[in-house]
């Protein structure tokens, strides 16, 4: 299980170093039907003043609690800068620096009206192995 576990951990950090250096998260509204086919475009990002997507930061890789080999970003807060929103966002989306191709993407569990500019979402991407 050692050398497993070995694995698995230099396996999560080359893909750190590799195709998630530079990576970014997004936000969605409404209810795309999320499949290994889906694209960038098949996602409405929030229309609110100041949205834009926000760089990963990536913390270091470690071994959580079930055992499985895990990485978590810092925290991101996405957050009106000003004027009077009308988000439902739904969803978060990862792509690649160039922000061109979708690596993966997930559903929130409860989805966060943005109606203020006092409304936010944090947002900490987590990627498992094992």
């Amino acid at each position: 299980m050692q050398n497993t576990t070995a694995g698995l951990l230099a396996m999560l950090a080359n893909l750190i170093a590799g195709c998630l250096e530079g990576a970014k998260v997004g936000l969605f509204t409404g209810t795309p039907t999320l499949s290994l086919n889906s694209q960038i475009s098949d996602f409405a990002e929030p229309l609110y003043t100041g949205y834009a997507r926000k760089p990963i930061t990536w913390n270091p890789v470690f071994v959580n609690s079930g055992g499985q080999v895990q990485v978590d970003s810092g925290l991101m807060q996405f957050q009106p800068s000003s004027g009077t929103p009308s988000d439902l966002v739904t969803g978060f989306f990862v792509t690649d620096s160039a922000g061109t191709t979708l690596l993966f993407a997930g559903v929130l569990a409860t989805p966060v009206s943005f109606v203020s500019a006092k409304d936010a979402v944090p947002v900490v991407v987590q990627y498992t192995m094992g």
